[in-house]
């Protein structure tokens, strides 16, 4: 190889080399901008719940209901619990620490005990209203769980907890002998709820999911724990 063309050569590659380590040294960190950008992102630990509204972007009409007819009647009656049960029924009750009011027969100042379920058998004395759902009823009540859904999905999304649970109101499944398959328990004051077996949810959490569900109880004439004048209509 000739000198000149050797020379040439060895100039042109130290000037890529150059300007290839130029080039990495210089550019923007992008792991560094990676890192910044999840700063944006409350920390969250793992197994540890957080509302739908401390998620980035969030914004308030995320939540409105729709619906998505997900679920033909007859699918929905085929699920558990409507699939063995042959009576639902829409109840109240005081809770532990609160008395139940005079109204129908009840007495002032009645020690209270919730909702007591003894051997699969339900406490009716502890009951302020009790209500059998018709066809009607139950085929809006399943809607409401099983084809009421959220506009945008988040991920990574679990609903808050709270520690004011003084339910009122609970959806109870009986079968052909009267016993309680299972209950769904809802408390209107913090939108949590509980059933006997763990295995009854609300559905898919919306904004008006739980004003859906209390609107079935004042539907059937259950009033208390629904209405602030549990006695009065709105």
């Amino acid at each position: 190889m000739k000198p000149k063309l050797f020379s040439c050569l060895f100039l042109f590659l130290n000037l890529s080399c150059y300007a290839v380590n130029n080039s990495i040294n210089n550019r923007p960190d992008t792991t560094n901008k990676i890192i910044k950008s999840n700063l944006k992102v409350k920390h969250r630990e793992p197994g540890v719940s957080y509302s739908r509204e401390s998620f980035e972007g969030y914004k308030p009409w995320f939540d409105n209901c729709v619906f998505t007819n997900k679920y033909t009647i007859q699918q929905r009656l085929k699920m558990y619990p409507y699939s063995k049960a042959v009576k639902v029924l829409a109840v109240s009750y005081a809770g532990n620490e609160v008395s139940a009011p005079s109204y129908k027969g009840h007495i002032t100042g009645k020690k209270a005990l919730g909702l007591v379920i003894h051997q699969n058998q339900l406490d009716y004395s502890t009951l302020i209203e009790h209500k059998v759902m018709d066809f009607a009823a139950i085929n809006r009540l399943t809607e409401i769980i099983f084809n009421t859904d959220y506009k945008v999905q988040l991920k990574d999304f679990a609903t808050m907890g709270h520690t004011c649970y003084e339910p009122h109101n609970a959806f109870i499944f009986l079968n052909k002998e009267g016993k309680v398959i299972d209950f769904l328990e809802i408390c209107f004051e913090c939108k949590q709820y509980r059933s006997m077996h763990n295995k009854l949810t609300v559905g898919e959490y919306c904004t008006q999911k739980f004003d859906m569900l209390k609107r079935c109880f004042i539907d059937q004439g259950v009033n208390y724990g629904t209405l602030k004048d549990p006695w009065q209509r709105n």
